[in-house]
């Protein structure tokens, strides 16, 4: 767990114990919450600074801040084709849509 340098000890050590009594799934489900606290707060930073920003073109500008190194910018870019051709597939309902299809 990590704290901020001006925690002091005593409250460093009882936020230890707390998180120390909680199980492996509320631990999870803590995580997970926080995952989407900050994917929200990222998505409504997007569309701040993007009005009328498309829904599929919101969701990979907020793929692209997230995982900006992890991929190289052609990684990236096939990446947000792939999202936009499923999100394009979805709104057409293309039934014959692959999802699981490899980029050849």
């Amino acid at each position: 767990m990590i704290f901020a340098e001006d925690t002091r000890p005593e409250t460093r050590e009882m936020l230890l114990q707390l998180w120390r009594g909680k199980t492996e799934g509320e631990r999870a489900l803590h995580g997970f919450r926080m995952w989407n606290s900050f994917k929200n707060r990222l998505v409504s930073a997007v569309a701040a600074e993007r009005p009328g920003i498309a829904e599929v073109e919101l969701i990979v500008e907020t793929f692209k801040r997230i995982y900006h190194e992890n991929f190289s910018s052609e990684e990236m870019e096939r990446i947000c084709a792939r999202i936009r051709e499923y999100h394009r597939a979805i709104r057409n309902n293309d039934e014959a849509f692959e999802i699981s299809r490899r980029p050849s």
